[in-house]
């Protein structure tokens, strides 16, 4: 069967429904079944319907009222209440107290109180810093008093508890917040192999402790980890003292740039508060107490209030970008708005379901919302449900423009930056992305060839959303609807010249991967290249470019397979311009920083390499660069792997190891760390051990090993 993700498939279904005339939508339906039946789609769980809005008819359904999780398309119902509900023009106040009227400019206390603002950052409070100073502040010889009374305690919404971690889309809400809770860790190689690296935090204060063990490593080395916690309670540690630790050890390449890392805060009040005490220093406002939470006395006088940006920009950022944080922030300013103080998430959600109720008619009961964000298996909406709020708030003359606007553009900004490229839906489409473990789903507006709107939502469940695949089939779908009326074209014919063709590709290239303006032409032509050949030098060509991008990543370990019609042109291309094998090194460099899937594909490349001349020195030491700085994901992808790539890689493993015998010592003690934990295969681990430990360095088995 033809693979609907094919440029040649896309453009056969494109030449469908390209003739503008009475049977448009009866051409476009057939066309979309027919998407459906050949794609990647077929065996997942899908909810789609497409809405004409020139004359409000279906065009389309497929499960349309089927409930499926719908990840961050949950944002759009959040959005659409506050948009609804607070209004566009609606600004966050964070607000100023002190104790006692100005006395040559001190004060004994300073009082902040938090009303939920989710956008404020470093470089506004920096500026409130500097305003509290021209309002003729000099000093605080007390404390500075946090009041977080306006939220409950509860800081994480339902779902959060289904993921551990630290990452930053996990942060917390919290009445008084920053830098959406999250911490930038920026990590910097040394001038010299093998000496310590630096670690920065942006916002710099006393809230953080650093414990850092890392160091700059070769330029193949980028296996780090940052860990971030709130220190552990002691007995007479009181809460005002216990500081955010944040913990880095590993490598970083040297000569490859400066590295960031995300992290949440764990109590963004303390975060907030010993931030503005080192910004108040900046401003020669010095803080002689403690960094404290409480409330504001009614005794109390007002000082000065913060004012945020419009809710119309806030919205901006949660939609274009799917902040998780701002989401549940907003949920929770709703319920104390509407349902009173102190403010929580489950006020926020009954305010949320009486506005879908009686403004878009949406009753309760008939869809699970238990979070604003769409993290993890909390909510079902459906796709017809999904379009009644995209038409309401379309139609919706006072909050239309505003809510269009907050979604990505089609290959031009937020989640769908690197998304439609080159296609008629580039510019023309704007819609909610929402991806989980096992969900994709694309919702919004689209604009046909003929001028005519349509509004459409794409839920698909059971599928992995690391399948490109996926993410293919749902942007090919959305990409008919975006050339309805079109002119037909004939399908694009690419020649095969040969071994030839291929090293003018190389060139061509490699003189783009110079150039960053041409990274939005080259992911465009990795998006419409069938040629398996051609997308290994153009995801080169992009990878070259930004390391650090995570699509490029991606384009590379995707772009590999064993198939000989694809290393068999590869190999050639090595040899007749010797040069190093095609796209290996950026495999092996994604492999090294621990990427289980370019783990498996350089396994999976092993049985072939005694065919292949090119291919066999690079991928070993590839391999024993993942075994070094990635040792637990190495013995991950070695026990998965089939019985001939496991000997093989082993093969390649003991030849690179016997070059330097301390490279084998992280695989060691993690095979000796699963063997203690009885993880299986047992037998398979032990023939592993008894492998790597041929090296006269590493030590022999212990007795418990042997048995």
């Amino acid at each position: 069967m033809i693979s609907f993700a094919t440029t040649s498939t896309i453009l056969f279904f494109t030449s469908l429904i390209a003739v503008p005339n009475t049977n448009e939508h009866k051409l476009l339906r057939n066309t979309l079944t027919l998407a459906i039946e050949q794609s990647a789609l077929k065996s997942s769980r899908v909810s789609l319907q497409v809405i004409s809005l020139a004359d409000k008819s279906i065009v389309f359904e497929h499960g349309a009222g089927d409930l499926l999780n719908p990840a961050s398309n949950v944002k759009l119902f959040t959005s659409a209440a506050a948009l609804s509900l607070l209004g566009p023009d609606h600004r966050f106040e964070t607000e100023f107290f002190i104790d006692k009227p100005l006395q040559n400019g001190w004060v004994r206390t300073l009082f902040v109180r938090g009303n939920g603002d989710p956008s404020m950052t470093t470089e506004r409070l920096y500026g409130i810093a500097a305003e509290l100073s021209r309002q003729g502040l000099k000093e605080i010889r007390g404390d500075l008093i946090l009041d977080e009374s306006n939220f409950d305690g509860e800081k994480w919404a339902f779902g959060y508890e289904q993921e551990q971690g630290d990452r930053a889309y996990l942060a917390p809400t919290g009445a008084l917040s920053l830098n959406w809770n999250a911490v930038a860790v920026y990590l910097r190689p040394g001038a010299l192999r093998r000496k310590a690296a630096f670690v920065e935090v942006e916002p710099p204060s006393e809230y953080f402790q650093i414990h850092s063990k890392l160091l700059t490593g070769k330029a193949t080395q980028r296996r780090f980890v940052v860990k971030s916690g709130l220190e552990a309670e002691k007995p007479n540690l009181k809460p005002h003292r216990r500081r955010q630790e944040i913990e880095v050890r590993g490598h970083v390449p040297i000569g490859k740039g400066t590295w960031v890392i995300w992290k949440r805060i764990d109590e963004p009040a303390y975060y907030f508060g010993y931030t503005l005490k080192a910004l108040l220093a900046r401003q020669g406002i010095h803080v002689r107490g403690r960094v404290l939470v409480g409330t504001v006395p009614p005794s109390a006088e007002f000082f000065y209030a913060a004012s945020s940006e419009p809710l119309d920009i806030i919205l901006k950022r949660m939609n274009k970008q799917s902040s998780n944080f701002i989401a549940e922030q907003l949920l929770k300013v709703m319920g104390g708005l509407y349902r009173g103080l102190p403010a929580t998430h489950a006020k926020g959600l009954d305010v949320v379901a009486e506005f879908l109720e009686k403004e878009i008619g949406i009753p309760r009961g008939t869809y699970v919302m238990r979070n604003g964000s769409g993290l993890n298996d909390a909510n079902r909406f459906s796709a017809a449900q999904t379009n009644q709020l995209l038409r309401y708030m379309f139609e919706e003359a006072l909050f239309s423009p505003e809510f269009i606007s907050s979604l990505g553009i089609a290959a031009k900004d937020g989640t769908l930056r690197s998304r439609f490229g080159g296609s008629q839906a580039e510019g023309r489409l704007r819609a909610k992305t929402g991806t989980l473990e096992t969900v994709s789903a694309l919702s919004g507006y689209v604009q046909g060839m003929n001028r005519k709107w349509f509004v459409f939502s794409i839920l698909v469940n059971d599928a992995s959303s690391r399948n490109p695949e996926i993410i293919r089939s749902i942007d090919a779908l959305a990409m008919l609807l975006a050339n309805v009326g079109h002119p037909p074209k004939p399908p694009m014919r690419i020649a095969n010249g040969g071994i030839e063709a291929f090293k003018h590709q190389v060139k061509t290239y490699a003189t783009l991967a110079k150039d960053r303006k041409s990274q939005p032409l080259l992911q465009e032509m990795l998006r419409s290249e069938p040629n398996p050949v051609s997308r290994v030098l153009i995801a080169e060509a992009l990878y070259a470019l930004d390391s650090k991008d995570v699509d490029s990543a991606n384009a590379v370990v995707e772009a590999f397979n064993t198939q000989p019609a694809l290393l068999g042109p590869l190999n050639a291309l090595s040899l007749q311009m010797k040069m190093p094998f095609p796209g290996l090194n950026g495999l092996a460099e994604i492999a090294a920083s621990g990427s289980t899937e370019a783990i498996a594909k350089l396994l999976g490349l092993t049985p072939w390499a005694s065919n292949y001349a090119r291919l066999q020195a690079p991928l070993a030491e590839g391999l024993a660069a993942a075994a070094e700085s990635a040792p637990e994901e190495m013995l991950q992808g070695l026990l998965q792997a089939s019985e001939a790539e496991t000997h093989a890689a082993m093969l390649m493993l003991m030849s690179a190891f016997s070059k330097g015998e301390e490279r084998a010592l992280g695989l060691h003690e993690a095979l000796q760390t699963a063997i203690a934990a009885k993880t299986e295969p047992k037998e398979k681990l032990l023939h592993l051990l008894k492998t790597v430990q041929t090296l006269h360095k590493i030590p022999g088995a212990t007795d418990q090993e042997k048995h």
